[in-house]
């Protein structure tokens, strides 16, 4: 089950490359919280496996995009006909590395949650709003028997809109590991942990671990040169073209010399009194 959204309604390059590395590894339902402008579907011809495409403003986020894509497949009667079914969207670039691999190291525990990350000790906008320890839910699996039970699906099919994110973390994403655990299921995800070592504080950290992608809302985060080192070229180049990159503050400060050379130094302000500096956009100098 893929929930996508895009603010111009369009099929965006990141939703593609995403939709075709997934198309490699299993079927996809996709689900857009948005309308779609004329003739955009169209982009979508030739990415294999790609069993149904619904699109339209829903308002209940991605968790009613996982809503709507799952009663979909259970109309159709073709849940039980996988080993686990994934619920990923696309608040995240990537990914950066082969999935296939990734997804049998962690199936091969055999668990009956599987995922990308476990948060732990976690918050919501301020320290006041603890979250309970839960699998994130911009990537999770769960195998087709505990997608077949009927606390499951009672949870999935009774998502609705809720009223700030806060409500939609606690009540939904939370709270879907909590169902999980309470009916006695067993997880295994790609990486674990808390504050200090997460998808939207610590990027190339997770690059490090193993995990593939990269959340949007972090990527401001990321040097130059982790996105060389740990992204291939051709998502390099849609990561570029991303708003959220174009964001960062990149400043000429000089013209620095090699013999008889001249070099362009760059600096990049990083928060509101650190800075980095590099050479050629990605070689660090300091």
């Amino acid at each position: 089950m893929f929930a996508g959204y895009d603010a111009h309604a369009r099929i965006n390059d990141a939703m593609l490359f995403y939709l075709r590395a997934l198309s490699n590894v299993g079927d996809i339902v996709l689900t857009l919280d948005c309308d779609l402008r004329k003739d955009e579907d169209k982009k979508l011809v030739g990415i294999n496996r790609l069993l149904h495409v619904q699109a339209g403003h829903h308002g209940e986020y991605d968790f009613g995009s996982y809503k709507r894509g799952f009663m979909w497949a259970q109309n159709q009667d073709i849940l039980k006909s996988y080993d686990y079914i994934y619920f990923v969207n696309d608040s995240v670039l990537g990914p950066t590395t082969d999935l296939e691999s990734v997804l049998e190291d962690v199936e091969s525990f055999n668990t009956d949650i599987v995922g990308m990350f476990y948060a732990r000790d976690s918050w919501v906008s301020v320290p006041e709003n603890i979250v309970p320890n839960h699998v994130q839910s911009w990537f999770i699996g769960v195998k087709s028997n505990v997608a077949c039970a009927q606390y499951f699906v009672d949870f999935i099919t009774n998502i609705y809109r809720q009223n700030n994110k806060a409500d939609i973390i606690k009540n939904y994403e939370a709270g879907w590991t909590a169902l999980l655990t309470e009916h006695g299921c067993n997880g295994a995800t790609v990486c674990a942990g808390d504050m200090n070592f997460d998808p939207y504080r610590t990027p190339q950290l997770l690059l490090q671990n193993g995990v593939p992608f990269i959340k949007k809302t972090a990527l401001k985060l990321l040097t130059p040169m982790d996105l060389h080192e740990y992204v291939a070229p051709d998502l390099l180049t849609i990561i570029k073209k991303n708003h959220l990159y174009k964001q960062k503050k990149w400043q000429r400060i000089k013209t620095v010399r090699m013999g008889r050379m001249k070099i362009l130094t760059l600096k990049q302000r990083i928060g509101t009194n650190k800075t980095k500096w590099f050479l050629f956009d990605c070689i660090p100098l300091i």
